[in-house]
């Protein structure tokens, strides 16, 4: 276990959020064993199921950056999962598609995923994941904005 977070409310508050972040994920990627995925490999999968785009937009969309997109979209594509297609009216933009072996695999993954939701929903009533919703929603505004003040002056420099 990591060291407690204890400076003040908003500290132990962030400290819990990062510590439950890692724990569900961990938590997640173990139940997504059984079909040899991770949860960001799912995030991709389910993704392309909506239909082909944009590396950029699938990045953007589960919070991956390039380069670990890259790696998934390699290792998909040696898999027989994916294909990247040129768009021929504008030959820079590339645009990656399930192939029918990775739409039957998307929808193997999909069932396991369902569990992994209802596992991790089990015990929220609505009004409970409507509030944590709002509480999330609050903090990505505020995180947004950015800082509520100036950062404050650096003492004993020159």
């Amino acid at each position: 276990m990591s060291k407690q977070c204890d400076i003040s409310e908003v500290h132990s508050t962030a400290c819990k959020l990062r510590r439950m972040s890692r724990e569900i994920m961990a938590f997640v990627n173990k139940l997504l064993e059984p079909v040899g995925v991770t949860q960001s490999q799912a995030d991709f999968l389910y993704f392309l199921q909506q239909g082909e785009t944009t590396p950029s937009v699938i990045a953007q969309s589960i919070g991956v950056d390039a380069s670990n997109l890259s790696r998934m979209i390699r290792h998909f594509e040696e898999s027989g999962w994916v294909e990247r297609r040129v768009d021929e009216s504008n030959r820079t933009r590339v645009e990656i598609l399930l192939t029918d072996k990775g739409k039957a695999f998307a929808e193997r993954v999909g069932e396991h995923t369902e569990v992994v939701h209802e596992t991790l929903d089990a015990e929220l009533t609505n009004s409970d994941k409507e509030a944590l919703n709002r509480v999330l929603r609050k903090i990505h505004d505020s995180m947004q904005r950015g800082p509520v003040r100036d950062w404050p002056a650096e003492s004993g420099k020159k």
